[in-house]
């Protein structure tokens, strides 16, 4: 009699606690996992991907002024395998996908418009190459928008990438003194800048041939890198790790997190579902680097959920169930989201 009721107690309690896992995070996927299954042993600065093929490049061209950006088919992940590449005189700092292009910000060389229709065979079809410093790039239907440091943000026409076309500039100063504006994300009608010193900066871009100032926050003050979802922006920079701003009153965008510190370290952020993946260096040696992968799903409260430790990464993007991650000389580690 004692063991059966033993029994019912013992089953009564799992079911409690199973009832409870479900009623707290229904429908909730969970990543328990971060498993190493191929690498791409280039060097790679940032990556994207589209379908079946992983696009990366190099950022700094290295001594002899050269370098690629790599077409790498990962229709298998355990084998990532290059099928083709373009060589440029000069280094690449970020790449966005749209269509049969990719945009590169290539620095003091503007915008580059390639043509990826063939991925054998990717070809440099258009670039726009005004005075500046191309830093960041986002596309977003027909405008390609360009972080471009001291000169802020430039929008250029794409109806045909072979010939972008600047259609508004928008800078900024703070105290008499020039913005430098290093990264850009656009969600709906509003584009969110990320800056050095000035914290995050709002646009109206409801019209993009005459963009609007909306709002700013001086917090955190650099902003590396962004990710915007739902309103709330989730920002990384090396010495402040994540930083979300709700944004959702785009003129008075505020910071949600004001004391703990997660994400030390990140310079690049992707975000899929309730989770935010962050590309992270070693500043100062106090921790290594790698992947962090944080639930997202309350944004005042961002946990630490699973750590893939490397020398220091540089980008991260997620698709399909594996991560690919910019490790730099040690080119794109691919790890399996389980």
């Amino acid at each position: 009699m004692q063991s059966r009721l033993l029994v019912l107690i013992i089953v009564g309690v799992g079911l409690l606690l199973a009832a409870q896992a479900s009623d707290s995070e229904p429908g909730k996927s969970t990543i328990q996992h971060l498993d190493f299954v191929g690498r791409f042993g280039v060097p790679a600065d940032h990556v994207a991907v589209k379908g079946s093929y992983l696009y990366v490049t190099e950022g700094w061209a290295l001594e002899d002024k050269i370098s690629y950006l790599r077409v790498v088919d990962v229709s298998d992940p355990t084998r990532p395998d290059e099928v083709g590449e373009l060589r440029l005189d000069n280094g690449t700092y970020n790449i966005d996908i749209q269509g049969n292009y990719a945009y590169l910000a290539m620095g003091d060389y503007g915008l580059g418009v390639v043509d990826i229709s063939n991925p054998a065979a990717p070809k440099m079809v258009g670039i726009e190459d005004p005075s500046g410093y191309a830093g960041d790039v986002f596309v977003s239907g027909r405008y390609a928008y360009v972080a471009y440091g001291l000169d802020g943000l430039r929008i250029m026409d794409i109806s045909d990438p072979r010939f972008p076309e600047q259609v508004a500039q928008h800078s900024f100063q703070n105290d008499r003194s020039p913005v430098s504006v290093e990264s850009v994300f656009v969600e709906d009608d509003r584009a969110f800048l990320g800056t050095f010193s000035y914290g995050l900066y709002v646009l109206d871009i409801s019209n993009p041939v005459d963009p609007r100032y909306v709002g700013q926050t001086s917090s955190p003050q650099d902003v590396e890198d962004m990710f915007v979802v739902d309103g709330y922006a989730y920002t990384v920079a090396e010495f402040e790790g994540l930083v979300v701003i709700d944004a959702t009153n785009p003129a008075n965008p505020r910071k949600v997190i004001p004391k703990e510190k997660v994400g030390f370290g990140a310079i690049g952020i992707d975000i899929v579902g309730s989770y935010a993946f962050l590309s992270t260096v070693s500043p100062g040696r106090l921790m290594t680097g790698g992947l962090q992968v944080l639930d997202i799903s309350n944004p005042t409260k961002p946990s630490m959920v699973l750590r893939y430790e490397t020398g220091g990464s540089n980008d991260v993007q997620v698709a399909d169930g594996y991560a690919y991650v910019a490790e730099g000389r040690e080119g794109v580690y691919i790890l399996r989201l389980d």
